[in-house]
This record gives structure tokens, C-alpha cells and sequence, in this order.
């Protein structure tokens, strides 16, 4: 009887979203001074930037996920081959203190 109407969403998954050099530089100005936006800064940033609020609140939430992998990262290493090379920059950065 009553047909449904069809959504993006029902026609299959969106491809990847390209950023071009302009937009990403933009977008790591604005999270260099703060990893959070407000909902009016949101606005500003997509309107200027010619994306989508949700565009540029997914960009975030990516951007801050990947600052917590790199730095969790340095403090804690994965692979041996990881710390190994901590292991010698700590001895470096002794040495360097002793002939001081």
C-alpha cells in the first residue's frame, strides 16, 4: 500500500570523504588551539570550510583518536624494535648529560 521513501543510507555505504590540502590544514590549525568544538564553533568552521556540521565533528572525533594513539604510543611501546630505540635514546640523552 504505502511505499517507503529510500535514504542514502538504504542504498549502501557513503565512499570516503577526500579533504583537500586547504580543508586539512584549516582543520589542524583549528585543533592545534583547541581538540574540542563548541556547537557555534562547529558551524563556523563547516560553513567556512564548505563541509557538513557532521563532517567536521567526525574529523574531530578521528583527530583526537589518533593524538591519543601517537601519544600513548611514546609512553608506551608496542614492539620490541619500538623499545629498543627508546632504550638507545635514553642512553644517548645520558651520556650527552654526563659530559655536561
Amino acid at each position: 500500500l504505502f511505499s517507503l521513501p529510500t535514504t542514502s543510507a538504504a542504498a549502501g555505504p557513503r565512499g570516503r570523504q577526500t579533504y583537500s590540502r586547504y580543508q586539512t590544514l584549516e582543520l589542524e590549525k583549528e585543533f592545534f588551539f583547541n581538540p574540542y568544538l563548541t556547537r557555534k564553533r562547529r558551524i563556523e568552521v563547516s560553513h567556512a570550510l564548505g563541509l557538513t556540521e557532521r563532517q567536521v565533528k567526525i574529523w574531530f572525533r578521528n583527530r583526537r583518536m589518533k593524538w591519543k594513539k601517537e601519544n600513548i604510543r611514546d609512553k608506551f611501546p608496542s614492539s620490541k624494535c619500538e623499545q629498543e630505540e627508546l632504550e638507545k635514546q635514553k642512553m644517548e640523552r645520558a651520556e650527552e648529560d654526563e659530559q655536561e
